[in-house]
């Protein structure tokens, strides 16, 4: 009883660092590798203020014959507590949507899609999030039927702060057969995430007890981030293990990433800002087994 008492304490007063939304226990890591910043080929965005809270922006896109060109027109409207952006895709005849609002200071709602006129398909995503000083929880619906909600997939995770450096959390994903009663489950994770200081982050996940994915992050100084990566699968048939190290290095006028792994791959993406609403982008991309390389070139200007 003692120890258990000692624990429930030590979550009392554990407010720190460690504790985020479960979708971004690897966000540190992930904001320093170029991966979710490539794209091959010319692009070019245009963005202005219409109003304090009304942002516009457009998007075109010029790619090779397998992957045609695009023309993309979002808009952002928000407030203090509340968030809408939408962005409509008319080559595709595609809308995407995101809708925020806070209802209390620790509650959030959010509601996020797509829809594509073409071919019919859609997806849409319903969250509730609670967010306090030690602890993160969240309820997701996924693709619900109006007419029954049960008839889609749902999610419950979290992130508990045990101490002030060291979260502990999973998430549940399961789908209602015919009620909320009967349900068959999908996959689980579980997931730690330690912050000894604001410079450094470790984040680990296990899913379905068969896939690991962890991350170290650790700011080098003011200019430069580092961050490595092992995603692994233990499974009998399908052992695999890949590692990568990302760098990030920024300063007033330019900001680089750079990612390698243990495949060979190698990708760069550069920004460098020639006039205050002005910026150039450079990213390539190789595939050094596969012999596959892809290059990018974009501009981009913030009125």
């Amino acid at each position: 009883m003692s120890f258990v008492r000692r624990l429930l304490g030590c979550m009392k007063n554990s407010e720190g660092d460690a504790l985020c939304s479960y979708d971004a226990i690897h966000r540190e890591a992930n904001n320093t590798s170029p991966n979710a910043f490539l794209f091959s080929n010319l692009k070019a965005q245009i963005g202005h203020s219409l109003l304090p809270s009304v942002y516009l922006q457009h998007g075109l896109t010029i790619d090779n014959v397998s992957s045609p060109s695009s023309y993309t027109i979002s808009g952002v409207l928000s407030s203090y507590s509340r968030l809408l952006q939408l962005a409509v895709e008319p080559s595709t005849r595609t809308l995407q949507g995101l809708a925020k609002v806070s209802a209390l200071s620790r509650l959030h709602l959010r509601a996020h899609g797509q829809y594509c006129m073409g071919d019919g398909s859609r997806y849409t995503q319903i969250e509730t999030e609670y967010t306090g000083s030690n602890t993160n929880a969240t309820l997701k619906m996924i693709n619900p039927t109006p007419g029954n909600i049960w008839n889609g997939f749902f999610g419950v995770s979290g992130l508990q702060n045990i101490s002030k450096t060291l979260s502990l959390g999973g998430e549940f994903l399961f789908r209602a057969i015919k009620s909320p009663f009967e349900i068959e489950k999908i996959g689980k994770t579980l997931s730690l995430r330690y912050t000894p200081n604001r410079e450094a982050t470790f984040a680990a996940t296990i899913q379905n007890s068969d896939t690991i994915s962890s991350s170290y992050y650790q700011r080098i100084n003011r200019n430069v981030e580092m961050a490595t990566e092992i995603q692994a699968s233990v499974l009998k048939d399908t052992k695999k293990t890949i590692a990568s190290t990302a760098l990030k290095i920024e300063t007033e006028k330019t900001t680089a990433r750079a990612v390698v792994d243990t495949s060979g791959r190698v990708a760069v993406w550069v920004e460098e800002k020639l006039l205050d609403d002005l910026s150039v982008l450079l990213c390539g991309e190789i595939e050094r087994w596969n012999t596959v390389a892809s290059l990018g070139f974009g501009l981009c200007l913030e009125q």
